[in-house]
């Protein structure tokens, strides 16, 4: 063998041995995902561990804070990964008031780490994953084209207005500056603080 091919050799060998050492941290990682949900906002409370994809989660109690042990997750308000959803891979302290994640956790699951999309424990923001249907919101307000509570549109009831601030209020906002009505139910509502 030549010694530029001796060279190449062992720089081959070297490469595949690193790669497959990162490899194996990484199912290593992998292999430690927790999220830990809690009933409680601020991890208190009958709590539930999960270190798998869960498409249907009845825990029997309202899950309000987030705890990760290890990993990214999403977390989602309807069972099989549908609805509003969040990704975060630090804890939450509270699903309800912080992130603005009114409904009942339906569905849990890892996904691969991206950088872009994490709350910092101190964080009162995380990324949504949610369809563009869903919200959109900013610093002092979110616009949510199609509300829904518990994976329902709302209707208007007798005041279109009081049940717009009604669910603005169920997701963290003062009141509902704008409503309109789509059929049977409300629709573009814009809340505020």
């Amino acid at each position: 063998m030549s010694m530029i091919s001796a060279a190449a050799f062992s720089a081959a060998l070297l490469l595949v041995a690193g790669t497959s050492a990162r490899a194996q941290e990484t199912a290593k990682i992998e292999a430690r995902r927790e999220i830990v949900l809690y009933a409680n906002v601020g991890f208190s409370g009958p709590a539930l561990l999960l270190s798998d994809a869960t498409p249907d989660i009845d825990a029997g109690f309202p899950l309000l804070s987030a705890r990760i042990r290890a990993g990214t997750w999403e977390i989602c308000t309807r069972n099989d990964f549908r609805g509003d959803c969040l990704v975060v891979s630090a804890d939450v302290r509270s699903l309800k008031g912080e992130m603005g994640f009114f409904s009942k956790v339906g569905s849990v699951r890892p996904i691969a780490a991206d950088s872009s999309a994490s709350v910092s424990p101190t964080s009162t923001t995380a990324t949504r994953t949610a369809p563009a249907s869903s919200s959109l919101r900013g610093l002092s307000a979110e616009f949510f084209p199609k509300p829904e509570r518990d994976g329902a549109p709302i209707p208007p009831g007798e005041n279109r207005d009081a049940a717009a601030t009604a669910f603005c209020a169920s997701a963290g906002w003062t009141r509902a500056a704008h409503v309109a009505i789509d059929g049977e139910v409300i629709a573009d509502v814009l809340c505020v603080r």
